[in-house]
């Protein structure tokens, strides 16, 4: 069950701002600014699916198994770029590996950087550091 209990964060400019609820093994939940209700999770744009962080490889059928990845609890403000720095990751079962995607995103929720890497699987990182 994802408990979004980690990290609040609220990042944005004026009628962008979105206030989150980030969860260890989990996407984000999207909170109301007004009420703190919690409105549906955060797939930014129905870019990151929702589910067990695993992939076998074959999209049809991690789709029925309810696969998807796990963003951190953890994500960062750059101070320099003033951007919103975050990841998510899915474990590639077949290879024994990571699929890790960092992004950034600019003050209206704008990707402006994205990169991948694949780590071994026991090398999944919990959080990083600017």
């Amino acid at each position: 069950k994802n408990l979004a209990n980690t990290t609040v964060l609220a990042w944005g400019s004026h009628e962008h701002q979105r206030i989150l609820a980030f969860f260890e093994a989990g996407l984000p939940y999207r909170l109301d600014s007004e009420s703190l209700a919690t409105l549906d999770l955060e797939t930014f744009n129905g870019e990151l699916k929702a589910g067990t962080a695993v992939s076998l490889g074959l999209e049809p059928l991690d789709q029925a198994l309810g696969f998807g990845v796990q963003h951190t609890a953890h994500p960062h403000v750059d101070p320099e770029s003033e951007r919103l720095v975050g990841w998510w990751s899915q474990i590639q079962a077949a290879e024994g590996t990571a699929l890790i995607t960092v992004r950034e995103w600019d003050a209206t929720w704008e990707p402006k950087a994205t990169v991948q890497f694949k780590f071994p699987t026991e090398l999944v990182p919990h959080d990083f550091t600017l």
